[in-house]
């Protein structure tokens, strides 16, 4: 490794605030700025940079470059013109009516290869122009998922051929199965995979189904957990945080922090605070998110006679009042959630966590040490686990400082930091010797 600042450039298309946004943040504050000179690339996007801004005062340098994007098509409005108009609030993968049901699959997969690979090829180009004029000594490609961004895909590729930095791709969320046609994407994982030093997920879980999906072998990717730094409960901060939320005296208080999306299990919560309730045991609820859900979920607290005890706070930057609150956070996910956030919240602030046992949350949450973890789609699981917590408060605490020892062990941000510095290093030493 070179004397000199490594210059690091982290590559990202993004365009809602998320886990792997907030992973960013959390990374460069604690990279040695005396070590790496930072810089951003990714697309046009006003409300990441002012989140951004909001989070790292010294804002390093952000390059934006015109990315193409399945809404800004030239092949999508043909298909459009000829087939018919997107409907309103369809997936931005637009699968277009046909008339004929034989030739509706071909078309679409079709359609589809041919936006994607007509977007690598103009996004390639773009990539290509940026890189070259950066010269990073590490490619940091920040993905949701894989393929995910399609840009991010690309963005190896491009460096290979202008910059030839190191590229370290970090995939935070899960991989995709191949697509159409199979041959052609597992030719271009392929080239995607040479191109790339090293690859990174947040879970164990997400390693074994990026081979497994998309063949990248094993030895090639690391698992560096998000960071988590711990939280400072204490009694007053408790008592004017229920003071805040008008939570009575005795009263105990359930949270779940997410989006409010079907498969964050906020129904299922719901149906067990109802049969909590059914059995005696009155309690209130925090809500901390938005999303599409919301109005569906207070119609079901009305219809559940819960809606009382239910409070939406809507998004919060900050979620630490509604954790000096809560006696016990809860994420029902009913699908794959690769590594929440809001799990090691929990656990840092010395609460216990009643999670369903799927994607990497086994990873976090010990059953019966830190928390419990119940089926998915299962209300009577879950409130038998919330009851059993909300009815020992002794072991409910044990269980909370099991959990925040876990974090302070397992998951710190001082071990997320060293981690991805060992692997710049690493990676960087590699790319210099080929």
């Amino acid at each position: 490794m070179a004397d000199r600042q490594i210059r690091l450039l982290i590559y990202t298309e993004t365009y809602a605030l998320g886990g792997d946004a907030r992973f960013l943040v959390d990374l460069v504050r604690g990279l040695d700025p005396d070590r790496y000179s930072v810089s951003f690339a990714g697309n046009p996007n006003a409300e990441f940079d002012r989140w951004l801004q909001e989070k790292i005062p010294s804002l390093p340098p952000r390059h934006t470059v015109p990315i193409e994007t399945l809404l800004r098509s030239q092949v999508l409005d043909l298909g459009r013109r000829l087939v018919g108009s997107r409907p309103a609030g369809a997936a931005d993968v637009w699968n277009p009516p046909t008339p004929d049901a034989w030739v509706s699959p071909l078309y679409r997969r079709a359609s589809r290869a041919a936006v994607r690979y007509r977007q690598a090829v103009t996004n390639y180009r773009r990539l290509r122009i940026l890189f070259g004029r950066l010269r990073p000594d590490v490619l940091h490609i920040n993905n949701g998922g894989y393929p995910g961004a399609e840009s991010c895909r690309v963005a190896a590729l491009a460096n290979r051929a202008a910059a030839s930095a190191a590229v370290v791709h970090y995939v935070h969320g899960y991989a995709a199965p191949v697509d159409w046609p199979p041959s052609l994407e597992r030719a271009l994982d392929s080239r995607v995979d040479r191109a790339t030093n090293v690859w990174i997920t947040g879970a164990e879980v997400g390693r074994r189904q990026l081979n497994e999906v998309r063949g990248i072998e094993l030895d090639r990717i690391r698992t560096v957990p998000f960071g988590q730094e711990l939280g400072s409960p204490d009694q007053a901060s408790r008592e004017s945080a229920r003071a805040g939320f008008e939570i009575p005296d005795g009263v105990p208080v359930i949270a779940i922090v997410g989006g409010l999306a079907p498969y964050k299990g906020h129904r299922q919560l719901f149906d067990a605070v109802a049969k909590l309730k059914a059995s005696g045991i009155q309690s209130r609820t925090l809500v901390a998110g938005t999303g599409p859900q919301e109005p569906s979920l207070r119609d079901r607290a009305e219809r559940l006679g819960i809606a009382g005890d239910i409070a939406f706070l809507g998004w919060l930057d900050d979620v630490s009042a509604v954790l000096d609150a809560s006696d016990v956070v809860v994420q029902p996910s009913e699908n794959m959630d690769l590594s929440p956030y809001s799990v090691r919240e929990a656990m840092a602030h010395g609460l216990p966590v009643v999670a369903t046992a799927m994607g990497g949350i086994p990873e976090l949450v010990v059953h019966e040490e830190t928390g419990f973890l119940v089926p998915p789609s299962d209300p009577g699981a879950l409130a038998q686990a919330l009851q059993r917590i909300l009815n020992d408060p002794g072991r409910a605490g044990e269980m909370g400082s099991r959990g925040r020892r876990r974090i302070v062990d397992h998951f710190s941000m001082d071990q997320m930091v060293r981690a991805m510095d060992s692997i710049y290093v690493e990676s960087l030493d590699e790319s210099r010797s080929t």
